[in-house]
């Protein structure tokens, strides 16, 4: 059966439906669904990580693929489901709350995590697995409208804070453009599935971010005055060891300059 018609067999089989409250919108399109199945780099990881598998239209394809699968699945109903439906060696569930689950026991492992992400906390899920600094792949599916907040390109005032943190950390790509009538239910915006690949796991961390927000705490204003009127107002001599303009805004740096900047203001 196809993606459709198996999320239709599983809802009315266990009894369940999508639940707003979890942001659940299941992806029923078999092409989407191959397309992200199939651009995990799987020869790479130890350890593959699904955030909110729902239904498990990617789990069963996804742990056919994998070293190791290992899926986290608040919601009781789903758990049902996955628990009802996945039986292998190679696949662990957990109940859990991504927001609260423990990173550090997938430390001995190269993980890349993969999910369709509840669009209100997708920048917290990003900002957990990234400043983690300890993955070597993620692919999202988000809010289309975020995910281009998400592509850092210099000179573009939409630059913040995030697209910044993304930038210097690795290669972030668009992978897959989705319309709403490729989910059940359908939502009201389109969605976009990106990858990333780290480069610099340097700056995978949470001083690394916290450094990025103030760079970018008020656009309006120029990155001295950023600063200047920030717990970082004793490194201003940044300006004159890095030789950057004093009105120079914080969307015009360049990666380099950002890691120059994240180096001597740490």
């Amino acid at each position: 059966m196809n993606a459709n018609q198996r999320t239709i067999y599983l809802l009315n089989k266990y009894g369940v439906g999508a639940q707003k409250r979890f942001s659940q919108n299941f992806l029923i399109d078999d092409k989407s669904i191959k397309t992200i199945v199939n651009s995990i780099p799987y020869a790479d990881l130890d350890e593959v990580v699904e955030i909110g598998p729902g239904l498990g239209s990617l789990t069963v394809e996804i742990v056919k693929k994998a070293k190791h699968l290992t899926a986290i699945e608040f919601d009781n109903d789903m758990v049902k489901v996955l628990k009802g439906e996945i039986v292998s060696s190679n696949f662990t569930l957990i109940q859990n709350d991504f927001l609260k689950q423990d990173l550090t026991i997938f430390n001995n492992e190269k993980v890349g995590y993969i999910g369709n992400l509840p669009y209100q906390i997708t920048r917290e899920l990003i900002k957990k697995i990234v400043s983690s600094g300890h993955f070597s792949f993620f692919g999202f599916m988000v809010q289309k409208e975020l995910a281009d907040d998400l592509f850092y390109k210099v000179n573009n005032p939409s630059n913040n804070n995030y697209s910044a943190f993304l930038a210097i950390v690795g290669n972030l790509e668009r992978t897959l453009d989705l319309l709403p009538r490729y989910f059940s239910p359908a939502p009201k915006v389109y969605s976009t599935f990106l990858t990333l690949k780290p480069t610099d796991l340097r700056y995978a961390n949470l001083e690394t971010f916290k450094i990025l927000s103030i760079i970018f705490n008020n656009t309006k204003k120029n990155l001295y005055n950023n600063l200047r009127n920030s717990i970082l107002k004793d490194k201003l001599k940044v300006f004159d060891d890095l030789k950057l303009d004093r009105t120079i805004r914080a969307h015009q740096l360049s990666i380099n300059q950002l890691k120059e900047l994240v180096d001597y203001l740490k």
